[in-house]
C-alpha cells in the first residue's frame, strides 16, 4: 500500500525537463521540454527558461525562430519543442517578435 501511494504522488507531482540544447542549424539551437501532470506548468515556459539560460551564459538573448507544443487529453501544455538564437541585444534582428499560428505551430513572421 505504501509503494502504492509513493507512485501516486510521484505520478502527479511537478516534473519539469529540458532536453540538452543541440545545434539545428547556423547560428540556431533546439530545446526540447516535457512538464508533468502539473496545471499551473508550461513546456513553452520551460523551454524559453532553458534557451534565456543557455543565451544569458553567452552574454546574449534569445530569438525565437519556431515552436510548437503538445497538449494533454486535459488540454494542459506538457511538451514543447523550441529553434532558437542567441544573438547580442544590439543585434538588428532583435525585435519585438510577430507571432502567428500556423496548424498549432507559432511562428516567427519576418518583417
Amino acid at each position: 500500500m505504501k509503494r502504492l501511494a509513493f507512485v501516486l504522488l510521484i505520478s502527479v507531482t511537478s516534473c519539469q525537463v529540458s532536453s540538452p540544447i543541440v545545434p539545428a542549424g547556423k547560428d540556431s539551437y533546439m530545446v526540447s521540454s516535457h512538464v508533468g501532470a502539473c496545471v499551473s506548468c508550461s513546456a513553452a515556459i520551460k523551454s524559453l527558461k532553458t534557451a534565456n539560460d543557455f543565451c544569458a551564459k553567452q552574454g546574449k538573448v534569445v530569438i525565437v525562430r519556431n515552436t510548437s507544443g503538445a497538449t494533454n487529453p486535459f488540454g494542459y501544455d506538457n511538451g514543447n519543442q523550441t529553434i532558437f538564437s542567441c544573438v547580442s541585444p544590439d543585434d538588428p534582428e532583435y525585435t519585438r517578435p510577430t507571432l502567428r499560428k500556423d496548424d498549432g505551430v507559432s511562428t516567427i513572421e519576418s518583417h
